[in-house]
């Protein structure tokens, strides 16, 4: 199946922006669930007008309200917010290629309306929504892969990784054992298990899975975080294996001893 373009603009929000978005979030909740466009919300909000005045020419500002609208599943106007961010900053190739992904959207709304029974169709629309932060919709999709194509490896893991988003922490263990089954050596299927274990306590089978994905993965693909060394013996500290914690940090400290140095931290402080 095809992988489309991943990337998050999230990561380029500055603090600043993440607080404000806190502040409208409060102010303007309310008027957001009631209107059904930005000047509306301009209009009715004057906290939220003044941000507007105070930021027609900021891109971050419009990065953000282009992530709030997108949340709150009002995807026309996060698509205007990020016409702005162009329209300010024609050369930003990352609004630009959000932009790209709202267009793919609805064309795989339509190819999916067109051959509801393609899963590759279905999948890269769950793909795009899930890159959207629509994780609802990417669930409902992904559903419709794994049903169509029960042995679609790929298709387990993302909808693992949506549940999870989701705080279905049950349903993502599933998922992510099933992709398991279908690609045994799949070192972020085994990682994402890992971590899906974590969430549900059960440190003992978050660490088996944790290794089985160092174990499997390839450094030129890396597929899993670096710091997963660090994780596993902060794991076996949780469990009250110190021991087993020293042998963890020993094996990073040849490979990435900043890991290692921040593991010995930990383990000291257990002493």
């Amino acid at each position: 199946m095809g992988i489309l373009l991943r990337s998050d603009k999230e990561q380029h929000l500055p603090n600043v922006i993440m607080l404000t978005a806190l502040v409208l979030v409060f102010f303007a909740g309310s008027v957001l669930a009631q209107t059904s466009s930005s000047v509306d919300l301009v209009h009715d909000s004057g906290p939220l007008k003044r941000q507007v005045d105070n930021n027609l020419c900021d891109v971050n500002f419009w990065y953000f309200m282009s992530t709030l609208n997108e949340r709150l599943g009002r995807i026309d106007e996060a698509k205007k917010c990020l016409q702005k961010v162009v329209l300010i900053d024609p050369h930003n190739t990352e609004a630009s290629s959000y932009l790209e992904l709202f267009r793919d959207l609805e064309s795989f709304k339509q190819q999916a309306r067109d051959k509801p029974q393609d899963a590759n169709i279905w999948f890269n629309f769950a793909f795009i929504n899930e890159r959207l932060g629509l994780a609802n919709d990417a669930e409902d999709c992904l559903q419709k892969v794994v049903f169509i194509s029960p042995r679609d490896a790929e298709a387990w893991l993302l909808l693992g990784k949506v549940q999870r988003s989701l705080g279905d922490f049950f349903g993502a263990r599933e998922s992510l054992n099933r992709a398991i089954e279908e690609a045994p050596r799949s070192a972020e299927a085994w990682y994402m298990l890992g971590i899906s274990e974590v969430d549900l306590g059960s440190f003992d089978k978050a660490i088996e899975a944790l290794k089985h994905a160092v174990e499997y993965n390839s450094s030129d693909k890396a597929d899993i975080p670096p710091y997963v060394g660090m994780y596993i013996g902060a794991l076996e500290l949780a469990n009250g294996n110190r021991e087993l914690a020293e042998r963890e940090r020993q094996k990073l400290q040849g490979l990435m001893p900043e890991y290692a140095n921040s593991l010995n931290v930990l383990i000291k402080l257990s002493q």
